[in-house]
């Protein structure tokens, strides 16, 4: 354990993702940090862990880290390298979840915000609720679309 005792010690105090390695240099768990040198710590010291958790911890044979400009993007980058590599600890994000879009159908005389989990036509806006524009903050704030667009309130 001493080449991660010395990164540790190393670690930034910013946004990003951590990638863990086991011994074959295969991924294992892929995860997202507001403070990187505070979450990656917590697997490695004292405190309550899982039995998942515990497993993963003793595979773990390296790690390395992403410094991202923001959670948002390190929210981002933690989805996409789970889809790339599909790490044996991640579960939530390896069977083609992902985060949801809003949709807006701008082929409709009166759009509907739908949530939507892909984006697929033509003609129609997608926008995830995971974003900097304060738009889409008001939408994950939970604050009515109706300041923003001339939407239509019921489902179709």
């Amino acid at each position: 354990m001493g080449v991660i005792e010395d990164k540790l010690k190393l670690l930034p105090e910013s946004a990003g993702v951590y990638v863990m390695l086991d011994k074959s240099g295969q991924i294992i768990y892929v995860g997202k940090a507001k403070n990187l040198k505070n979450r990656v710590r917590q697997y490695f010291f004292n405190g309550v862990k899982t039995a998942k958790v515990m497993a993963m911890v003793k595979n773990i044979a390296d790690f390395y880290y992403i410094i991202a400009p923001s959670e948002i993007d390190a929210l981002s980058l933690e989805n996409n390298l789970i889809k790339e590599h599909k790490p044996r600890y991640n579960i939530l994000l390896k069977d083609d979840k992902t985060y949801p879009y809003l949709k807006i159908d701008l082929k409709e005389t009166y759009p509907a915000l739908r949530v939507k989990k892909n984006k697929k036509r033509r003609g129609e806006v997608f926008r995830t609720v995971y974003g900097r524009n304060k738009r889409k903050r008001r939408y994950r704030n939970g604050k009515s679309s109706v300041r923003l667009a001339p939407l239509r309130q019921n489902a179709r």
